[in-house]
């Protein structure tokens, strides 16, 4: 035998999905952007969640023509998700491929802020 949910049920649980997504662990999780400035040593990290774009550990990396990753430089976002850092020596030969790079994490009171990456940007010398 069937048991019906009534209508109300369901549609309160998709507005409450709908407003704050759900891990598998039961708590909220908010998505992130990060965008590295031309420059390759500013940017930005960006999220719908206010607690997830202030004090955020960035680490800017890059890829050498032989493909070894490299760590460029590390820094931590502001309040309002602008971050820089310090930029360390590049040894090996061009192109370098750059990308800046934040890891998840959990923040109490808030839920999970996904990690990301920027674009990538080659300096292929001249």
């Amino acid at each position: 035998m069937r048991k019906r949910v009534p209508m109300g049920i369901l549609v309160t649980a998709a507005a409450l999905a709908a407003i704050a997504p759900v891990g598998a662990s039961g708590a909220a999780s908010f998505a992130s952007t990060l965008t590295l400035a031309p420059g390759l040593t500013t940017g930005k990290v960006g999220s719908a969640n206010a607690a997830c774009r202030a004090d955020r550990s960035v680490v800017v990396r890059y890829t050498d023509a032989k493909g070894r990753s490299h760590v460029f430089g590390k820094g931590k976002s502001d309040a309002s998700g602008r971050y820089t850092v310090t930029p360390g020596a590049t040894p090996g030969k061009l192109p370098f491929t750059f990308r800046a790079i934040t890891a998840s994490r959990k923040v109490d009171g808030v839920g999970v802020c996904k990690g990301a990456a920027s674009k990538k940007r080659v300096v292929a010398g001249g």
